[in-house]
């Protein structure tokens, strides 16, 4: 669970998600953001997974991002 809620939050800072807020400043749901709707509308069926050059740096910054 907690691995989830990391990417969750590597999402909301890329800005393709934002948390949904009720009442109470309270929530567990997301929604794609209009970015994240643009990004996903690429690709009408699975999206790729991006290749080793593409993943490595993008998961230093995600662990280190003061480096």
């Amino acid at each position: 669970m907690e691995r989830a809620e990391t990417h969750f939050i590597w999402l909301i800072r890329l800005g393709v998600l934002r948390r949904e807020v009720d009442g109470q400043g309270l929530t567990e749901r997301v929604r794609l953001t209009p970015l994240g709707r643009s990004v996903i509308s690429r690709w009408s069926g699975e999206i790729p997974r991006g290749g080793l050059r593409q993943r490595l740096p993008e998961a230093v910054l995600r662990h280190w991002p003061r480096l």
